[in-house]
């Protein structure tokens, strides 16, 4: 899947790149901004995934490496049609943001959540990933809100230590 490319097989055990020629990408990568939401400010420095995705998925050879650019409609529908039914089979075949409750909150913080692994074994520029983690992010701000608001001791204190440790 991941083959090498044919400098690096040419030049198998000779390539290096110092220090100093990393610390210049990170120079140019500073004078971005970057985010992950896809909702420009209107800055021109601004650079998101779904940019990077495109131009990534755009200027290579789709053809040899098969790297398509998918809209990000389609990568957060796969994303939380999967992330959705892997928890929603956890919890008994039911919508998680219709029945939170303090024991659903528990079961998702201490079971459910920290088991789930996400691959892209395709992974190009990272799409399908970040709209993975932007669908966590409204599932785990759907519990935190929950617990915010109708949250029980056990729960509240969950969060204020969440909360303290970052």
């Amino acid at each position: 899947m991941f083959l090498p490319h044919y400098i690096e097989e040419k030049y198998q055990g000779r390539i290096t790149i110092s220090d100093a020629g990393f610390e210049d990408i990170f120079q140019l990568f500073s004078g971005y901004t970057w985010h992950l939401d896809d909702t420009p400010s209107g800055k021109d420095d601004e650079i998101n995934p779904d940019v990077l995705g495109y131009i990534f998925e755009k200027y290579i050879n789709q053809k040899e490496f098969g790297a398509y650019y998918t809209k990000p409609e389609i990568t957060n529908y796969l994303c939380e049609r999967t992330i959705n039914k892997f928890i929603s089979e956890k919890i008994g075949n039911v919508q998680v943001f219709e029945h939170l409750n303090n024991q659903l909150c528990q079961q998702l913080l201490d079971d459910i959540l920290p088991q789930l692994s996400i691959l892209d074994p395709a992974c190009g520029s990272g799409a399908f990933l970040v709209a993975a983690l932007q669908h966590l992010i409204k599932i785990y701000t759907a519990i935190f809100d929950f617990i915010q608001v109708s949250g029980d001791e056990l729960n509240q204190g969950r969060l204020r230590k969440i909360k303290d440790d970052n």
